[in-house]
């Protein structure tokens, strides 16, 4: 499996010059403003697609803190390249499967302007290294990074979704044609539903005033009509707003917990994870700032 096997930070922010090994999976443990959170940082710089070009040019407080420097480097050492990094990076990687990408932030004693460069190599020697042309691998390779500040509400339903859609086109044809027929059911349903809503006094009342207010405000949509609707007609469109809901003794429940949607959100990574093994399109580096945030000291660990 590909990791990051060791970072390398010289003159970044409060970094003068760190060698940092990592495993498999590794947990950074410090007092605060120790420098975790621009450890992460420094990973992001190279591997998290969501941050702009803009984003990652250099800024002033990203030169190191505590002397004078105009440079600062972020080295990652990467083993055990898969198959799909190998294409991107080709001749770059060793035959053993080691892979260095480096970032060097650069800035202009007189001027200021601050410039970044990327470069990629099977060793971490400047002579070896090969400048790259913008971050075309990140397609490949990337980080997904979660901050200590998460609206898991957010973060719960865009996961959801993305759930969903792998796990339709994982689907065979048999199972696919099975869910068209239960579909269509639904939109039956779905139809019988919406036209006994509207059949209630209360909704009736409820959406007459507000037409006879818009016919008089506008002729030319006298035909329209304002109704209230329990939802979609379009089955996927009325699946894909379901929320998750906790089931506890065959009843269902809210869920509303910090902490309950924080092990829901992992949950769902883990189980996108797992969809995405036997057919990786990417090789994927799981960050997350603060793990045990809003979590019980008696929480089994994940």
């Amino acid at each position: 499996m590909m990791k990051i096997s060791q970072v390398k930070l010289k003159g970044y922010r409060n970094f003068k010059e760190a060698t940092v090994n990592l495993t498999d999976k590794t947990l950074i443990i410090g007092a605060n403003d120790v420098g975790k959170t621009n450890f992460l940082y420094a990973l992001r710089l190279l591997l998290d697609r969501s941050l702009s070009e803009f984003d990652i040019d250099p800024k002033d407080s990203d030169f190191y803190a505590y002397e004078e420097t105009n440079e600062f480097s972020v080295t990652l050492k990467f083993e055990d390249a898969s198959d799909i990094v190998r294409t991107k990076f080709k001749e770059a990687i060793s035959d053993e499967g080691v892979l260095f990408l480096k970032y060097i932030g650069k800035r202009d004693p007189h001027s200021g302007k601050k410039e970044a460069f990327i470069y990629a190599g099977e060793e971490d020697q400047q002579n070896k290294l090969q400048l790259l042309q913008g971050r075309y691998y990140l397609r490949a390779l990337n980080i997904k990074y979660i901050g200590s500040n998460r609206d898991l509400s957010s973060f719960i339903r865009r996961e959801k979704k993305y759930l969903l859609q792998e796990a339709k086109e994982e689907r065979s044809s048999s199972e696919e044609t099975i869910d068209n027929g239960i579909q269509e059911t639904v939109q039956n349903q779905l139809e019988e539903i919406n036209t006994n809503i509207q059949q209630l006094n209360y909704i009736k009342k409820a959406t007459k005033g507000i037409n006879e207010e818009l016919n008089l405000l506008s002729v030319h949509n006298a035909s329209h009509e304002i109704i209230f609707e329990a939802g979609s007609y379009e089955p996927s469109a009325f699946i894909d707003s379901s929320h998750l809901a906790s089931k506890v003794n065959g009843r269902n429940l809210a869920i509303g917990g910090d902490g309950r949607n924080n092990q829901i959100f992992l949950s769902l990574w883990a189980s996108r994870n797992k969809m995405e093994e036997d057919a990786p399109t990417e090789t994927v580096i799981f960050a997350i700032e603060e793990p045990e945030a809003h979590l019980h000291p008696c929480t089994n660990p994940l």
